[in-house]
């Protein structure tokens, strides 16, 4: 829009106004009594459905419409007219629906997860997902949302990669644009953003970021659900941190993050950004308010525009799977809690690995977690061996044990020299039975914390267990047991 037509607008709008003000009719009783129960009817409904001051003037007055955005807004106003449609990219993991509004996705559809109660699980359904961009205009903050994109099609890449191209015009060459690419599989989905000839119409260096999330409930268990699901985040220095109350609300703030995620129990919706998300600030809903949400999600960050220059978004909409997290970025596997520090190591180097290969050529995890267990004890064998030889040597050593407790008597000190006589003149070491007790802990520790949060488990029976990632249930009681449940 040149300053000719801009001008012509704003003319066009005084003299309407000046019309309706000075010249118009004046309605009578039975029309004003009409006029207002429209608009009260009118008022009620934008209250309901959140629209703005702008979008809710009368049809016969877009012009003038247009001219308040136009004044707001700036070059932005061009595009807030358009047609709305969806665009759909899918690979062999996941079918993504975006908006033209907004370039807004509405969709994220896991295809081999299924819903407990059924249907595909996705994980940013629009009417629980809030993903916004504000940018910095004269007018204030705008919400991309607003501007409506268009497309000339889904084109495919070198390398079977899927191209969406989405671009909101606003004339003399000023657009924003936005482009999604969907690798042939995975749970990746690269996210760039860009300005074109628009320096002048944005007012700062950075655009700000808010990502609303009620986690939706895909599995049985409920209670379990709530315990394990929360929001994650990891600072440039690869500090992995996650909110998790188990009731009432949590916070955090933090200078600079990597990448950030909505974590449900065996999903994870996340975005990463290498170059920095800035002044993140983070908020977890632990409340029960509906049993078909787990927990609310609020994640509030700052981008560079210098960066995003640079640099794209990916988004990750998956499962929380160890083999599969670990190729997304650094850090990132730590969405799977394997145990305390000495026992995650144990499940990197020995458990997972172990596990997988099993996968590989064993279909009934049932069999695997058998064989699993079986081959943790044959290697934990020696230790076991040594262990049941001491116990077996001091059952023997009993009856001169109690023998020297009534030559003694009460002299402590006396009675252990004697001991320690006897036990060098047998061969026994005391602490022979228990150290390999406690060396075999970390495994059987290692096991434990594997076991429930291996998304391979999950909805696989095996006999008469229906779900190999919880525990059975033979029957609930009537009533809650503290620190047990029902």
């Amino acid at each position: 829009m040149d300053r000719n037509q801009f001008i012509g607008i704003i003319l066009m709008a005084g003299l309407l106004i000046i019309y309706m003000v000075y010249f118009a009719p004046q309605p009578s009783i039975e029309q004003e009594q009409a006029l207002q129960g429209t608009e009260e009817s009118r008022a009620s409904m934008n209250q309901f459905s959140g629209e703005s001051s702008i979008q809710s003037l009368p049809e016969m007055s877009d012009s003038l419409r247009m001219a308040q955005a136009a004044m707001k807004y700036g070059a932005f106003s061009m595009a807030m007219q358009g047609e709305d449609r969806t665009f759909t990219l899918e690979n062999e993991d996941l079918i993504i629906s975006i908006a033209a509004k907004g370039g807004e996705i509405t969709q994220a559809e896991l295809k081999d997860y299924d819903s407990y109660k059924g249907g595909k699980v996705n994980l940013l359904k629009k009417e629980t997902n809030d993903l916004a961009l504000f940018l910095p205009t004269q007018g204030g903050a705008l919400d991309v949302r607003e501007l409506y994109f268009k497309s000339v099609g889904i084109r495919e890449t070198e390398g079977g990669f899927k191209q969406l191209v989405l671009s909101a015009e606003m004339g003399g060459g000023k657009e924003v644009t936005q482009t999604y690419t969907l690798p042939s599989q995975g749970f990746t989905l690269d996210w760039g953003i860009d300005f074109k000839g628009l320096q002048n119409d944005l007012r700062g260096e950075t655009i700000d970021l808010v990502w609303n999330n009620s986690l939706d409930r895909f599995e049985d268990n409920l209670e379990l659900s709530r315990q394990r699901s929360g929001l994650t985040y990891a600072t440039p220095a690869n500090d992995f941190e996650e909110l998790a109350p188990t009731s009432g609300t949590d916070d955090a703030q933090v200078s600079t993050v990597s990448w950030a995620g909505h974590k449900h129990r065996f999903f994870t919706s996340a975005l990463i950004f290498p170059a920095g998300l800035q002044n993140a600030s983070f908020q977890v809903d632990a409340s029960e308010q509906s049993e078909d949400v787990v927990k609310k999600n609020r994640m509030e960050m700052q981008v560079s525009l210098a960066a995003l220059d640079s640099a794209d978004f990916t988004i990750y909409l998956g499962p929380n799977s160890y083999k599969v997290m670990k190729q997304v970025t650094e850090g990132f596997e730590q969405n799977v809690y394997l145990g305390y520090v000495l026992v995650s190591w144990v499940n990197k180097w020995i458990i997972i690995n172990v596990f997988y290969f099993l996968e590989q050529y064993i279909s009934n995890y049932g069999i695997i977690i058998m064989l699993l267990v079986l081959l943790i004890k044959l290697a934990l064998l020696p230790l076991s061996y040594k262990s049941y030889i001491s116990m077996a040597k001091m059952k023997v050593l009993k009856p001169e044990m109690d023998a020297l407790k009534e030559q003694v008597g009460d002299d402590m000190q006396k009675m252990q020299q004697e001991q320690m006589k006897l036990y060098q003149k047998v061969g026994v070491n005391p602490l022979s039975g228990c150290i390999p007790v406690v060396l075999q802990m970390p495994i059987l520790f290692a096991m434990f914390f594997f076991f429930p949060n291996s998304i391979e488990l999950r909805g696989e029976s095996f006999l008469w267990a229906h779900d190999l990632s919880t525990y059975d249930v033979f029957f609930r009681l009537p009533f809650t047991i503290p620190f047990y449940g029902a």
